[in-house]
């Protein structure tokens, strides 16, 4: 079985941490209408609600700022029967700052070159404020749910993309729309073009999967923060290409 490490791509201020330092972070004093939440305890309630339904942590990465303001974490599902070339991945974020809202997104890892992309298909955020240890457990409950039809989903929206093959005209029009719906920007489309003519990693032949992993591949180093929202519009955008969107819809 391949276990995938996922990766953190750390910006200013952010070092990548164990675990057990989420437990050291320093929780500010709860008011009327803020309730922070411990990093730790939020990992646990991701962690556990994911044990419910069959899936369990592999690799996993976490970071904080140099403060503990914030955090972010990445950890691959494993359950047994992984794709040989992708499995679904949970991307966690949070703050004590009040910046950021604890949130949750599913996604896919690319075994093969090492790239992570989050779908969007399940997500969740919720405000630290007084009833936060009440409502959220139940609402991970609610997200990590739906996530077992998602696997299908993703294996089926994959071959997909291996099976629409694209001419170098083609690619290139899709790689301009990378750049007008502000996934790709222009210091790293020179990136996408020599990922597409010669991939660093083998992808097959010319085809919307090969793109795919170009663009993810050229999206390494960009801001975590960052990187869930990109990934979606990429996925959108070759769903479009490929006519995934249709035939997932069709299928659903």
């Amino acid at each position: 079985m391949n276990t995938y490490q996922p990766k953190l791509c750390l910006h200013a201020g952010a070092s990548e941490v164990e675990r057990n330092a989420l437990s050291g972070v320093v929780i500010p004093a709860k008011t009327r209408s803020y309730n922070p939440m411990p990093y730790a305890n939020f990992v646990d309630m991701v962690q556990d609600e994911l044990a419910n339904i069959g899936f369990r942590f592999g690799g996993e990465s976490h970071a904080l700022m140099k403060d503990g303001s914030k955090y972010f974490g990445i950890a691959s599902l494993l359950n047994g029967s992984d794709n040989e070339q992708h499995a679904l991945t949970v991307g966690m974020r949070s703050s004590l700052d009040k910046s950021i809202a604890p949130a949750i997104a599913f996604g896919s890892a690319v075994f093969v070159c090492d790239n992570m992309a989050f779908t969007g298909e399940v997500t969740l955020k919720r405000k630290q404020t007084r009833f936060i240890n009440a409502d959220i457990r139940p609402m991970i409950a609610d997200a990590v749910g739906r996530v077992k039809g998602m696997r299908d989903n993703q294996n089926r929206r994959f071959e997909i993309y291996q099976g629409v093959p694209l001419t170098t005209a083609k690619a290139g029009a899709v790689i301009c729309e990378m750049f007008r719906r502000d996934i790709i920007n222009p210091s790293r489309m020179g990136k996408v073009i020599s990922e597409w003519d010669a991939p660093t990693y083998e992808h097959g032949g010319r085809s919307a999967w090969r793109l795919f992993n170009a663009a993810t591949e050229a999206l390494k180093g960009s801001p975590v923060i960052e990187l869930p929202t990109k990934t979606i519009k990429l996925q959108t955008l070759l769903d479009e290409v490929s006519g995934a969107d249709t035939q997932l819809k069709l299928a659903a």
